[in-house]
């Protein structure tokens, strides 16, 4: 019942939709989207000798729902309109990264790649924040939207997302332009005319977490913790998403150091899963049968969008997202069946965290203002003269995509201050690292000349705000991270206290007993005895659990935090005495000898 939710909310208002209008699904995972798309809007494009094209954002998602229409839709549409109804005829599947890898490749690919389009009848965008969410780090995103708004300006298009309102906000942006411009000018000498408005519709509701449990975590060896006892004590499986390669190897090394669990049960995934023979077996899996044999999926973003699981046994999913949009995506992965629990765990981010990011953020937008200009002028390269109705003339820029579907239309030329644009940034990309590393999340190569993704700066203004506004919040109350993700759960935030009070305990007990780990090695090792050298290095190695007690009661010296932190100082023994009190530990440390020959002495008290 629960894929036919968006069908039931839509019913026959699909037979009415009309060429320009522009159609938003806004609705939670497992809302039945893609179901309607495929088992509902196609038929009705078969029906009428249409031709759609499905556009994806992961080639894995490419892959299960080509599967999906290989086996199941075909076999449903072949009953309905005859076993020689070819599919293939109605629907082509294909990732926007395709379309945009045919139109930087070649001035003669991208005008086939154009020209291929006009076969299609109507558009569907799937996983439509791909264009958003997505622009930092493919900063061509904004190419495969412009070429859909384009050629499809005058046909039906369809976008379908949980997260679409970034995109929804843009598209509305985008068409209140082009309409105000349209009723002003021209393409060479035709009168100018009013295009008809478009129409935007919506579907959709909120987000329901029903059957979800929360769980919250501190760090990611909290939830290593609990991966391995669960691993060891269940047959439940995990899926975890992190932000970076780098912490999805961190943590798939971590849990293959536990001698209980087999290197076979984890697997990490990311975009390269394809150049690893048994990450590529995985995926094959999953898009097969909704579900794999891995006891712990640990993935990078490659596998946050439309990807289904159907398992009863994943029940535990963690999310390591700071932003909404990749945050309710993730989760949105298992599907939550009956009376299921999803056990769910998430993290308390700090202050300190969102300053982090909040400052690489700004950085990211001073460089842009700082090459405004230049950048503007690269991203409409192209000019052409446009006529007033009083005669006057004036000039209009374009982009790439503009210019390759007016070509034969308009008489176009190159803005005499592109190249001089172009050397000021081609010098900063390879001259000046810092800022180069920052364009790079702006800019993208097209028909050799560089451009600028508009909807990239969008989102760094928009982080901008938010990872301050968290920051600020974070000042305050401890807790607003933790708030902010139930809220996009629709959870309560009213039993948050419950939850990171449970975390905090947990936290405690580790950090205690990994300090009194610690001291039992000196003890048993080095009869309690060490140097003053080899005090600073079990300090800087227990760092984390010492300045964690020095704040637990937030009645501390910043002097002292601070003292924790350098490396050429040894923990004092009043520091140290003082900490084994906060963390309930029975030691007590003290120091003999001369300057030459100084000890630190730890001994256990009763």
């Amino acid at each position: 019942m629960e894929r036919q939710y968006i069908t039931a909310e839509i019913g026959k208002e699909y037979q009415n939709w009309a060429n320009r209008d522009i159609v938003f699904i806004t609705a939670s995972t497992g809302a039945g989207k893609s179901h309607f798309i495929l088992n509902v809007y196609l038929d009705w494009v078969i029906q009428r000798r249409g031709k759609l094209l499905y556009l994806v954002n992961r080639r894995i998602l490419r892959e299960q729902i080509q599967n999906e229409v290989n086996t199941e839709i075909t076999r449903v549409i072949s009953e309905k309109n005859g076993v020689d109804t070819n599919i293939q005829n109605y629907i082509e599947i294909t990732t926007y990264q395709a379309l945009e890898n045919r139109l930087k490749s070649s001035y003669y690919e991208a005008c086939k790649c154009l020209e291929s389009m006009q076969k299609f009848t109507c558009v569907v965008c799937d996983e439509c924040h791909y264009f958003y969410t997505d622009s930092n780090f493919n900063t061509g995103t904004e190419l495969s939207l412009d070429l859909i708004r384009e050629l499809f300006d005058n046909k039906l298009q369809i976008y379908i997302s949980a997260t679409s309102d970034p995109t929804k906000k843009e598209m509305e942006k985008y068409f209140k332009k082009k309409q105000d411009t349209n009723q002003m000018i021209s393409f060479g000498s035709i009168p100018p005319f009013k295009c008809k408005e478009k129409a935007f519709i919506e579907y959709g509701e909120n987000y329901n977490s029903g059957g979800l449990h929360p769980h919250i975590v501190m760090d990611q060896d909290s939830l290593i913790d609990k991966i391995q006892s669960s691993i060891n004590d269940t047959k439940d499986k995990w899926m975890v998403f992190v932000d970076s390669i780098d912490a999805g190897k961190a943590l798939q090394k971590a849990l293959r150091c536990d001698s209980k669990i087999k290197d076979s049960d984890i697997i990490f995934l990311d975009a390269d899963y394809e150049k690893v023979e048994e990450a590529e077996k995985t995926v094959k899996e999953i898009v097969e049968n909704k579900s794999s044999r891995k006891r712990v999926i640990i993935s990078t973003a490659v596998m946050d969008n439309g990807i289904t699981f159907q398992d009863n046994d994943l029940v535990n999913v963690a999310i390591f997202s700071d932003v909404k949009e990749t945050f309710v995506q993730m989760f949105g992965r298992k599907r939550i069946n009956g009376n299921e629990i999803i056990h769910l765990y998430i993290c308390k981010r700090s202050e300190e965290y969102f300053r982090k990011r909040y400052q690489y953020a700004h950085n990211a937008l001073n460089t842009y203002y700082k090459y405004q200009e230049e950048l503007n002028i690269l991203s409409e390269p192209y000019c052409y003269q446009s006529y007033y109705q009083n005669g006057q003339s004036v000039t209009v820029t374009m982009n790439y995509i503009e210019y390759l579907y007016r070509r034969y239309s308009i008489r176009a030329y190159e803005n005499s201050m592109k190249f001089s644009s172009q050397q000021k940034i081609l010098d900063v990309l390879l001259s000046n690292r810092m800022e180069a590393q920052y364009l790079k999340q702006f800019c993208y190569a097209v028909n050799g000349n560089i451009s600028l993704n508009r909807l990239a700066v969008q989102r760094f203004l928009d982080l901008e705000i938010y990872y301050k506004d968290m920051a600020e919040k974070l000042k305050d109350n401890e807790n607003a991270f933790v708030e902010q993700q139930f809220e996009w759960l629709g959870i309560s935030t009213d039993t948050v206290q419950v939850y990171v009070d449970e975390a905090t305990k947990e936290l405690s007990t580790r950090y205690r007993n990994e300090l009194e780990q610690s001291i039992e090695d000196i003890l048993n090792k080095h009869n309690g005895i060490m140097t003053e050298g080899e005090n600073i290095s079990w300090k800087m190695k227990m760092r984390e659990q010492l300045e964690y007690f020095l704040i637990k009661d937030n009645e501390y010296d910043e002097n002292e935090r601070k003292a924790l932190r350098k490396n050429d100082r040894a923990l004092s023994t009043d520091r140290f005495n003082s900490e084994m009190k906060k963390a309930d530990l029975h030691y007590v440390m003290k120091r003999e000898g001369t300057k030459e020959k100084l000890r630190y002495i730890i001994q256990r008290i009763n």
